[in-house]
């Protein structure tokens, strides 16, 4: 008997001294913030070739909810403060981030702003480069001649902002009731790309060619501006001419002739 219960006794000793090391154990207090940010490095990297600024959202998914990744455009520099294993992943993916930007080739787009109407030829006035392309007009619309309105030369790069323009012409060009108000006009163009092969010298795409003119219209005493135009994608061979649109303003039409190249 006296065995029995030492044995009871040892058995009973063994369980509560793993039952005080266990609860040792998870009493033992969790990291505090202090320290979490203790084990925070701080790092900047030099960005030679891209944006910093437009890295920052690639970036910002590699990091710790306790870092912070910030950019500096004067100084092209990317600034990281995180744990250690997070900058070194963010380190790699700068490295294969940061590289040179293709080459955009320079395009060069002629835009020219033709009034159509069916008074006497005036064809000799045009640029040399418009009347083989009037010649055309002449045999596909009613009007019989055409005349320059506005003229333009843009420069830009593939992929780059894309062009926008305004002007004014005088409401006298067309026969409208305006009282002298002048005709408001602006265009843009964009996006840009360019496909190339090595049978062609290439086709410029164009998403969006939008041109618009605020027409004044007297009513009364009073003078109100409507707008009238067009929107349309373009896709032109380089050194092409085409027509973009057409619209009309009373007895006459107005017709957008575009001509694009490419620098070499």
């Amino acid at each position: 008997m006296t065995k029995i219960k030492t044995a009871i006794i040892l058995f009973l000793l063994i369980a509560f001294a793993g039952v005080s090391t266990a609860n040792a154990q998870d009493s033992k207090p969790a990291p505090s913030p202090s320290d979490a940010r203790s084990a925070l490095r701080s790092q900047f990297f030099e960005v030679k070739h891209r944006d910093p600024r437009t890295m920052l959202d690639v970036l910002k998914l590699l990091g710790s909810p306790a870092g912070l990744i910030s950019a500096n455009q004067e100084f092209r520099t990317i600034t990281v403060r995180d744990f250690p294993e997070n900058i070194v992943v963010i380190a790699e993916a700068i490295r294969r981030l940061d590289t040179p930007e293709p080459v955009r080739p320079d395009m060069e787009f002629r835009i020219h702003v033709l009034i159509a109407s069916n008074a006497p030829s005036g064809q000799e006035e045009l640029p040399a480069d418009l009347r083989d392309v009037v010649r055309q007009l002449q045999e596909t619309l009613r009007y019989k001649s055409y005349a320059v309105m506005a003229s333009a030369v843009h420069r830009t790069k593939e992929g780059g902002q894309g062009v926008n323009n305004k002007g004014v012409a005088e409401s006298k060009l067309f026969s409208i009731n305006s009282q002298g108000n002048p005709i408001f006009y602006d265009y843009s163009i964009a996006p840009i790309s360019l496909e190339t092969s090595a049978n062609t010298p290439g086709i410029i795409q164009i998403g969006t060619f939008r041109f618009t003119m605020r027409v004044p219209v007297n009513v009364g005493t009073q003078t109100n501006y409507e707008s009238t135009g067009f929107s349309t994608p373009v896709t032109i061979r380089v050194g092409e001419k085409v027509v973009v649109g057409t619209t009309t303003l009373g007895d006459k039409g107005l017709v957008i002739v575009l001509i694009a190249n490419v620098s070499k």
